[in-house]
């Protein structure tokens, strides 16, 4: 119910105002009275009325006085002012410093009816217009500390970043978390359920700002909070309502001591480094640089026989006999190692593998999925038997998700258009007669090719290559769908909508649900 307030000197006006017409019925009540502007004025932080009904003409402060205060005061309170006829002045000076509405007296019952839901009718688009510039800080926000703990954000930039969003990175001691969900797609809104349970456990935005980075990963950035015990204790109750109100497990780390924002990057690469320990030794726990040593991607693994820079090369190649000969070798030789050094040495090489596979044309939602897969394996294997064909599985896998978005056996043609497509979906020019005239081929010809080799029409073939990034978009970023579109190529938004629901199933806006 919206809370009205009715002020005017006379009692009979205020009485006459209350039963003129039914309030509920507009959702609205009358919470107060007032017989002038300075008794209005004692009473509006007590009932916090959200719609002030008042006469112009009063004693001690008339309505114009009582209008100019409220403006200043309580900017958000809707204002309605009563006049008689020879007040025209007055209405005009009121309506200049904002009133939302004026009424004549006496009062006719349809008029008031009306002025009430036009008042209303502007609150609503006051508040979807304070939700829309909120949820646009709330996007900006993120980008900007994203953009932030990867080092992609210019000095003069963040400044004035800053300044919009009231964030401040001056503080001499701050450590960043990760906490990583391995959930399905269909789970995705674990991810800002997440958000939310952190949000509630934390109890201080000022002290610790939390978002998702662009892996869904839940990022915590605590500032001048020397205490690690504390931040230890923080991720572990976090982990604990994750698992009890969401029904999934997951891990945290923890890494710093951060001096000043340019030192963040490299502190969120350690923190998703140290995430990878839960291959070895699982789920449900806070792994931190105090207690765990961090790889780095590019420096020697203590179990060097396995060549991970080797294995990714034959990868490349999609040659999956040479992939298991080499891991086959690699095992034979060193058959004697402790298989949780082995172990460690597979997370190092999935988690490379994985690193230099962002590059290609694969789903962000497959990486992960294989590398949940990876994890819940390894949690079951002891023997190095086990984890010489863990590690084959994963190889071929990738090596599946390579041929799959390679063109290996097409004519030159059909390949040429398919490397076009995959770099250039976002191109709105895209078409048959675009790529005919390209490649010197009658377009009809190339589409009757396209199909033939393909088994797909060349228009799905390129609505879904846009779907998917489309998705991956959506799931990734606050953007709208609207630009989303925009972005993977669509020029008209209604068609995007009917394209995205023939190849998902889904409307692009039940993605984020």
């Amino acid at each position: 119910m919206y809370k009205v307030m009715i002020v005017d000197d006379e009692a009979s006006i205020r009485s006459g105002l209350k039963s003129v017409i039914s309030w509920e019925d507009l959702g609205m009540e009358i919470v107060c009275e007032a017989e002038n502007g300075k008794d209005a004025l004692n009473k509006i932080e007590a009932f916090q009325p959200t719609v002030v009904l008042t006469d112009i003409r009063m004693p001690e402060m008339d309505g114009i006085e009582l209008l100019k205060r409220i403006s200043q005061q309580y900017p958000n309170i809707k204002v309605a002012v009563l006049s008689g006829y020879d007040d025209f002045d007055y209405v005009r000076t009121a309506m200049r410093l904002g009133a939302a509405n004026y009424l004549l007296k006496p009062i006719d019952t349809e008029e008031l009816i009306a002025a009430m839901r036009e008042i209303l009718e502007n609150i609503g688009a006051d508040v979807q217009e304070f939700l829309k510039y909120r949820e646009f800080l709330q996007l900006l926000q993120k980008n900007t500390l994203n953009r932030v703990i990867t080092g992609q954000i210019p000095l003069k930039e963040l400044r004035e970043k800053c300044d919009v969003l009231g964030i401040s990175f001056q503080s001499s001691c701050m450590y960043l978390a990760a906490i990583q969900l391995n959930v399905q797609e269909e789970d995705h809104w674990k991810i800002y359920a997440t958000l939310n349970i952190c949000d509630e456990l934390i109890h201080s935005p000022k002290d610790c700002y939390i978002f998702p980075d662009l892996r869904d990963n839940i990022i915590l950035l605590f500032k001048d909070e020397p205490d690690t015990s504390r931040i230890q204790r923080l991720l572990e109750d976090c982990i604990y309502h994750i698992h009890k109100y969401l029904d999934t497990r997951c891990a945290a780390a923890f890494s710093g001591p951060a001096s000043s924002h340019r030192e963040l990057p490299n502190t969120y690469k350690d923190s998703l480094r140290l995430l990878n320990y839960q291959l070895l030794y699982g789920l449900d726990k806070v792994y931190s640089s105090i207690e765990y040593e961090i790889y780095k991607i590019g420096e020697a693994p203590a179990y060097e026989q396995l060549q991970y820079e080797n294995i990714l090369t034959l990868i490349k190649k999609g040659d999956k006999q040479a992939v298991r000969q080499y891991i086959g070798g690699l095992f034979s030789e060193n058959r004697y190692i402790n298989p949780e050094t082995v172990k460690y040495s597979i997370v190092n090489i999935i988690s490379y593998v994985l690193y230099h596979m962002e590059a290609y044309d694969i789903s962000s939602i497959y990486l992960q999925k294989i590398k949940g897969a990876i994890y819940a394996k390894l949690q079951t294997v002891s023997y190095a038997d086990q984890l010489k064909d863990l590690l084959i599985y994963f190889s071929d896998a990738i090596i599946g998700q390579l041929r799959s978005t390679s063109p290996h056996n097409y004519s030159f043609a059909v390949k040429k258009t398919i490397e076009y497509i995959n770099e250039k979906y976002y191109d709105y020019n895209i078409s048959l007669k675009t790529l005919g005239n390209a490649l010197n081929i009658n377009p009809a010809y190339l589409g009757r090719l396209f199909k033939q080799e393909t088994n797909e029409f060349f228009s799905d073939y390129l609505n879904k290559k846009r779907v998917q990034k489309a998705k991956e978009l959506l799931m990734t970023s606050g953007v709208k769908a609207n630009e989303v579109a925009e972005k993977v190529g669509f020029s008209s938004i209604s068609y995007f909508y009917t394209v995205f629901k023939k190849f998902t199933g889904q409307n692009p806006g039940d993605i984020r649900k």
